[in-house]
């Protein structure tokens, strides 16, 4: 099961200033995205986010085109913070995400200066150059069998 999600936070130097992603650029399968001005840019290929919150919801397709998350499609989802404080509104319900797109293929480059990054949480200072993120396979996991005994695992490839 593909399991990660890679951040680029947003940072405040000292409370009160705005911090804005250096110069990059954000492809989607090979389309470049205009993005206006962001604190921070999130790749995800699970549904939940930030403590729980689901961004992208959790029904079906939308009404503006947009499908439903799922870990196993091969599909990123892209959206675009504006703020820490967005980042608390989203976890409260009371903001939507700016979302930047979804594609099988997301490609970040940073045009100057660095950029803090994380994934799954293990952080990192990019500096400039590109990041390509893209759906690599699926891992073998073990579960229990439908007894749920000792002895009475199996292998879930699907």
């Amino acid at each position: 099961m593909a399991r990660w999600k890679l951040t680029i936070p947003p940072t405040t130097p000292h409370p009160g200033a705005p911090t804005y992603l250096p110069p990059c650029q954000v492809e989607l399968d090979g389309r470049e995205i205009e993005l206006p001005e962001l604190e921070g840019v999130v790749v995800l290929n699970i549904a939940s986010w930030g403590g729980g919150c689901q961004p992208w919801g959790n029904g079906g397709s939308t009404e503006d085109g947009w499908i439903t998350p799922k870990y196993d499609d091969g599909i990123l989802e892209v959206m675009g913070l504006f703020s820490s404080f967005h980042i608390a509104q989203l976890q409260l319900g009371l903001a939507t995400p700016l979302r930047l797109g979804q594609a099988s293929t997301v490609k970040i480059t940073l045009h100057g200066g660095n950029a803090p990054m994380q994934v799954d949480g293990e952080p990192w200072e990019q500096h400039p150059g590109s990041i390509t993120v893209t759906h690599l396979g699926r891992a073998a996991m073990r579960a229990l069998g439908a007894a749920g005994m000792k002895g009475s695992s199996s292998a879930i490839t699907s």
